[in-house]
């Protein structure tokens, strides 16, 4: 048997090249750009700390593979204006701090299964052929941007959820659930969900945040609940939520019943599909209900009329007629969640804007808390429109509180306005002080 044998001189060559490629590559440096799998590889057999950021470089091509990273990795991954590669695999956890993955044209397939946190954020945008991520062990990460991603069809989450500490932003996906990332825990600070065509059914886990946006298709069933294993009786401030494009909206605990504790500055409801819309919260400053071609019925809990309102807008949402109460009976055990009425404030609010079918009956208990000092009034602005038509509604009533000082700032009544009581201050004020001048004019001439 023979065996085939290099002469010396070319695996000495094949040595000194290798020697030279290792000696070349700068484990420490703070920015390390790799080009080739040769480059991945080489990085992986370091051996000591990489705290540099690892950059794919344009030229790298196909799949880069990166080993034997785990512990000794504390750096960002960035890759980015690349079209020529299509699939980047990490294998052994890192403590990856931001991955950042931008304008990539023929990546297909990321795998970093074995990555369980990252210290910082998670940013995948302009990526038009990815079609398969898998993050099945990531449980944390501060921030998570997915932006673009229309061909995504796989996205693999750790079992138990994604916790993000920061902000999340989803838009024009092509993944068809986003459970993963929303049911075992909102993020801290702001969402924002949007372009999620293939998602017909999401649950977003309540807990405190800032501003929470989540826009449908109009198919879109969105289900508000708390995260598994937190007891109801713990108190949820949201700074605002904004839906629309719903098909349905429900709040629920897991049991069914419902959510206690939720307390929302400002809740905008704006072109959606759903015909009720039940606003079960124990605390709402601003209400924005817009353009709901198909809502028909609002509920509000008898305690609304005890919230410190200070903005009320509900326009474009022609099918939506109301009754009204200013002081709803005490809640018994069949009543204690929601009146079908709506709960006028009983304390001062900066704007009121009613436009659509409103009829006199609605405005009835407002007026009737009478022209007293001590009711609420209304001090910026004070809006109402309806649609019934001049003939079937009388601003009479309305008007009398604005002439009383109760309705201030602003006012119209069926794009009509009358002075407030400030306002025919004022121009008595004018007046005298226009008589006086004309006498001292007078008496003037004359001496």
């Amino acid at each position: 048997m023979q065996v085939s044998r290099r002469p010396a001189w070319q695996a000495l060559a094949a040595l000194l090249a290798f020697a030279s490629y290792a000696g070349a590559f700068d484990c420490s440096a703070p920015q390390i750009s790799i080009n080739s799998q040769q480059d991945a590889t080489a990085l992986g057999d370091c051996g000591g700390a990489i705290d540099g950021n690892i950059t794919l470089g344009s030229d790298a091509s196909g799949e880069i593979v990166f080993k034997n990273l785990n512990e000794n990795f504390r750096g960002s991954i960035v890759a980015q204006d690349n079209d020529r590669l299509t699939r980047l695999t990490l294998k052994g956890d890192s403590s990856i701090q931001t991955l950042f993955l931008q304008n990539l044209r023929a990546l297909a397939r990321l795998s970093f299964s074995d990555v369980s946190s990252l210290g910082g954020i998670l940013i995948f945008k302009d990526l038009p052929a990815l079609t398969d991520v898998d993050l099945s062990s990531l449980q944390n990460a501060s921030g998570v941007q997915l932006q673009s991603l229309p061909s995504l069809h796989t996205l693999l989450l750790d079992p138990n959820g994604l916790a993000v500490d920061g902000n999340l932003n989803v838009q024009d996906i092509g993944a068809d659930t986003m459970d993963a990332l929303l049911e075992t825990g909102s993020p801290k600070e702001n969402v924002s969900i949007a372009g999620i065509p293939r998602v017909k059914q999401l649950s977003y886990s309540l807990e405190s945040a800032g501003d929470i946006s989540i826009a449908g298709d109009g198919a879109l069933n969105l289900t508000l609940q708390r995260p598994p294993g937190t007891r109801d009786d713990s108190a949820c401030t949201i700074a605002s939520l904004t839906v629309s494009g719903l098909l349905a909206l429900r709040r629920s605990r897991s049991d069914g019943a419902s959510i206690s504790n939720l307390t929302i500055g400002a809740f905008t409801v704006r072109s959606n599909a759903f015909e009720a819309l039940d606003l079960d919260v124990d605390g709402l400053a601003r209400l924005y209900v817009l353009d709901n071609e198909h809502l028909s019925t609002l509920s509000v809990p008898p305690r609304a009329g005890d919230f410190s309102w200070r903005e009320i807008i509900i326009t474009g949402n022609p099918k939506l007629r109301l009754n009204s109460s200013a002081a709803p009976p005490k809640p018994t055990p069949t009543t204690a969640n929601l009146a079908p009425t709506w709960v006028w404030p009983r304390r001062d609010v900066q704007t009121m804007v009613f436009e659509g079918p409103f009829d006199n009956s609605f405005f009835k208990p407002f007026v009737d808390l009478g022209k007293g000092s001590k009711r609420p009034k209304v001090l910026q602005r004070f809006f109402v429109s309806s649609t019934l038509g001049q003939d079937e509604f009388d601003c009479s009533a309305l008007d009398d509180l604005r002439k009383a000082g109760v309705l201030q700032g602003e006012y119209s009544c069926q794009h009509q306005t009358v002075p407030g009581k400030s306002d025919a201050g004022r121009i008595l004020h004018s007046v005298k002080f226009l008589m006086l001048c004309l006498a001292f004019t007078i008496f003037a001439m004359l001496a």
